[in-house]
């Protein structure tokens, strides 16, 4: 098995009212990094990010219409 690290965007809507969000490939879990309209974010914080599991990420704040978010994580499966 080989790891890979990439940076993409998460897959959902961000719509006003989606706070769930998908990673491409399922990610190694402490291994995410949320960047929020170019700006990253750190997950303890109010305004970060919590691993589910798997490929669901969940967002501690509502992201509005037009915001871009992206995920540099480590996966098993690049």
């Amino acid at each position: 098995m080989s790891l890979g690290s990439k940076i993409e965007p998460l897959l959902g809507a961000t719509n006003g009212l989606n706070v769930i969000f998908n990673t491409q490939k399922p990610y190694i879990p402490g291994t995410t990094q949320l960047f929020w309209n170019g700006v990253l974010k750190v997950a303890a914080f109010t305004d970060g990010w919590l691993e589910i599991g798997g490929t669901v990420i969940k967002t501690k704040e509502t992201p509005k219409v037009g915001d871009v978010l992206e995920m540099a994580y480590t996966s098993f499966f690049f």
